[in-house]
């Protein structure tokens, strides 16, 4: 195997992540001249690294992973970059966006959203996604409409005894 050959997914590898993160930072398809690409021949060039560390580094979850429709849930990330615009969606819902917040200096973001009614029951993902392209995903289940209505019922409805006599 030639030394060419060897070391081609090395060299073109900063090409390649820059068209992607260049793709996920506007959208679309777009041109990057990286670093790797712009260095005269002979001469390496160093690829910064992000603000967060590599990309993937951030995590979601949310306060309650089995909510009722209708209920206020918080979805929290980190390994944001520091005062990024972060905005919670749901993919099931061709990207409905449930909310936005702007990362603390630790990269670190809370938003409250509320679960929309009309979601069919089953599982959701619910996807982070911060202004640089970096993304995390959580999500909760539903359970079946009538289960909701009866479960948020009973929880209203007093206990047998509760009322002291």
């Amino acid at each position: 195997m030639s030394l060419s050959r060897a070391l081609a997914p090395v060299l073109l590898r900063p090409v390649v992540l820059g068209l992607a993160v260049g793709a996920l930072a506007t959208g679309g398809l777009t041109t990057v001249c990286s670093p790797a690409a712009a260095a005269p021949p002979g001469v390496v060039a160093a690829i910064p690294e992000p603000a967060s560390g590599s990309p993937g580094d951030a995590t979601a979850v949310i306060s309650d992973p089995a909510p009722f429709r209708g209920d206020r849930v918080t979805v929290s990330g980190t390994g944001f970059t520091a005062e990024e615009k972060v905005t919670a969606s749901l993919p099931s819902r061709n990207q409905g966006q449930l909310g936005s917040a702007v990362a603390d200096g630790d990269g670190r973001v809370s938003i409250p959203v509320s679960v929309p009614t009309t979601l069919p029951d089953g599982d959701q993902e619910v996807l982070l996604t911060g202004t640089s392209g970096e993304r995390a995903s959580t999500g909760f289940a539903l359970r079946p409409l009538l289960e909701d209505v009866l479960d948020r019922f009973l929880r209203w409805w007093p206990a047998p005894g509760a009322d002291g006599g």
